[in-house]
């Protein structure tokens, strides 16, 4: 592999990754959007989006790992030099996801909370309910006290 590998196959690799990063931290972001509007079905659309992007990441970081695998370590380290750039905008990239997701983590746990709470108040209704016979129209009956 280290015959046909260049530096733009490096350079490729991570650019993708950015790309998919910066796709990514869109998604996590309309994410965000869509809990805090209740929209379910985008969420849905989203969270699939985000699994399809992650996929992609986890390709490049593959190919990347080969390619540092493939070369002698000084090579590696004189790489990591010149690739500074992309992998500091990669980093600021990631930070930005982090907090995006924790927002979406808090917005997510708040409606968990609410909709258990809800269930709650549907159980305890039920459970004061059991043992009552249900309200029926019925004619009025009286007493016969002539007997």
């Amino acid at each position: 592999m280290e015959s046909r590998l260049s530096w733009n196959d490096i350079d490729h690799s991570l650019r993708e990754k950015s790309k998919a990063y910066a796709e990514f931290l869109s998604a996590t972001l309309l994410l965000r959007e869509a809990l805090e509007a209740e929209e379910m079905k985008t969420v849905g659309r989203l969270l699939e989006k985000r699994e399809e992007v992650v996929s992609r990441i986890n390709e490049q970081d593959r190919l990347l790992d080969l390619y540092r695998r493939a070369l002698p370590p000084d090579v590696v380290s004189a790489l990591s030099t010149r690739l500074s750039g992309i992998t500091e905008d990669l980093g600021r990239t990631l930070k930005k996801i982090i907090a995006a997701n924790q927002d979406c983590n808090i917005i997510a746990a708040s409606r968990r909370d609410t909709i258990k709470k809800e269930l709650q108040m549907i159980r305890q209704e039920e459970k004061g309910h059991q043992g009552y016979a249900p309200k029926m129209k019925r004619t009025p009956q009286f007493l016969n006290i002539e007997t």
